[in-house]
This record gives structure tokens, C-alpha cells and sequence, in this order.
């Protein structure tokens, strides 16, 4: 579904606290022009800021909606079905100077739903943080069948209590994150977040001396990791280049 999506344009009935004067004013801006992302963003000013977040929670509520009249339709049909529910990625409402979805690895854009939902799935809550690596292996799990060895990651159960998050932009980016702490390391850039008690954020405690043997055991790990990967696409590079040769001496020897 792509209504939670830009441009947010829910049917009016899903727009509980938004004045249809002020979602005409905002309709305008995302429908009246052929607009590209960037002029979007500097086109919608910072006290208008809570009517865009309405639209998005309008969109929400009419895909919650929408979902709603799907598994029941499918309960009645009485087939035998799981559902799974998730996202790609959140969004974000200038939490870090950007709106839509822009490449960063801030819970906004982080933290999506991951919802199992049949009738051999017991009602339960997992609180450890998850990947979206853990989707495959958690649907082999619920539908009984032996997870193959080449799955990335585990089911939810048995999944690690830690996360390593991604992205691409200019360089890498990559975050590595517990229940309570956070590190990301982003274009040269070091952050180091408590999430219990700064949740959104906005508290960078990287450099300061109480918290260097947390960050410094945290940094480590994602340098670790860095490194693997390097040294796997070394190999896979080392690789293709052989399979070019040998390719290129058939061509030869025909």
C-alpha cells in the first residue's frame, strides 16, 4: 500500500483533527504544481508542520482501514493464512532538518510496524529491536518449516538483542543500536544516543568522557563490521574478476 507515502492525501472522513481549510492550503502545495521533493520541503513552513503530520496519521488510519476489510474478507473465505504486516521505512517530520524519507538512520525512519497475524500465532509482544532481516525466517517459522542455512537472520525469537542498520548516500552509513543505546556513524559524522532517555534523538553524547567506554565498545563493533564487509566485496571482486578471465581464454581457445 502506498497511501502512508507522499503526497499524503487521505480520504477527507480519516481526517480527524485537520480543518479541510487547512488540508486545502496543504493539498495545493503537494497537487496544484509539478513539484519536485526538495522545493516540497521548503514550501511547507514549520508551523504548518502539525496539519502535514495530520495527513500522515490520516493516511494511517485509512490503511488500517483498508487492512481491516482485507483480513476479514480473507477470515471468511476460510483460508488458511498468515498475515504480515511492515514497512520499508518510516518517515520524517524535520525530527533531523529533512521530511519524507531522506537517508539517514534515526528511529523515524527506522522504526517501522512487524506484525504476524493467523491463527496459530499466539498474542505476544517482543520488545528486544528487530530487523527486517528476521521477516523470512520468522514466516518459516510460523508456517513449520526448517529455516535454510542462507537466511540472513534468525526468527524473532531467536533473533540477537542487537541491530545493525544501513544505508547509501555519498558513503556508507551504518547504525548499530540495543535496546538502550545507539550509534551511528554517518559521512565522517559519530553519534551516540541513550533511547531511554532521549527517544528522539537529540542528545548527541559521543565525545563526551563519562559515556567513551559505552560509544568506544559500540564503535568498535560497527568498525568490525565495516571491515567484513569490505573485505567481502574484496573477494567477490577477486572472484568476478577471475570468472572474467576464464570466460575470455574460452572466447580464446574457440
Amino acid at each position: 500500500y502506498m497511501d502512508v507515502h507522499m503526497p499524503y492525501v487521505p480520504p477527507n472522513r480519516f481526517l480527524e483533527e485537520l480543518s479541510l481549510k487547512k488540508y486545502s492550503h496543504i493539498k495545493k502545495i503537494w497537487m496544484g504544481k509539478k513539484i519536485d521533493d526538495v522545493e516540497m520541503r521548503e514550501k511547507i513552513k514549520d508551523e504548518e508542520m502539525s496539519d502535514y503530520i495530520n495527513l500522515y496519521d490520516g493516511c494511517i488510519r485509512y490503511t488500517d482501514w483498508v487492512l481491516n476489510g482485507l483480513i476479514k474478507r480473507v477470515e471468511k473465505s476460510y483460508l488458511d493464512t498468515l498475515f504480515v504486516i511492515t514497512a520499508d521505512h518510516g518517515e520524517e517530520f524535520r525530527e533531523h532538518g529533512g521530511l519524507s524519507h531522506l537517508e539517514k538512520l534515526y528511529d523515524e525512519l527506522l522504526h517501522v510496524p512487524l506484525i504476524f497475524y493467523g491463527k496459530d500465532v499466539e498474542s505476544s509482544r517482543v520488545e528486544k529491536p528487530i530487523s527486517l532481516l528476521s521477516l523470512v525466517p520468522t514466516i518459516f517459522h510460523f508456517l513449520g518449516l526448517q529455516e535454510n542455512e542462507w537466511l540472513q537472520g534468525k526468527n524473532v525469537f531467536e533473533a540477537e538483542k542487537f541491530v545493525i542498520s544501513e544505508a547509501w548516500k555519498d558513503e556508507r552509513i551504518t547504525a548499530y543500536r540495543d535496546n538502550e543505546w545507539k550509534f551511528i556513524f554517518s559521512d565522517g559524522k559519530k553519534e551516540f544516543y541513550n533511547l531511554k532517555d532521549d527517544a528522539m534523538e537529540q542528545k548527541n553524547l559521543y565525545g563526551k568522557r563519562e559515556y567513551k567506554e559505552k560509544y568506544g565498545e559500540f564503535e568498535k563493533i560497527i568498525n568490525n563490521h565495516i571491515k567484513m564487509l569490505e573485505e567481502e566485496r574484496r573477494k567477490r571482486k577477486t572472484w568476478l574478476q577471475k570468472e572474467k578471465i576464464k570466460k575470455a581464454m574460452k572466447k580464446i581457445r574457440a
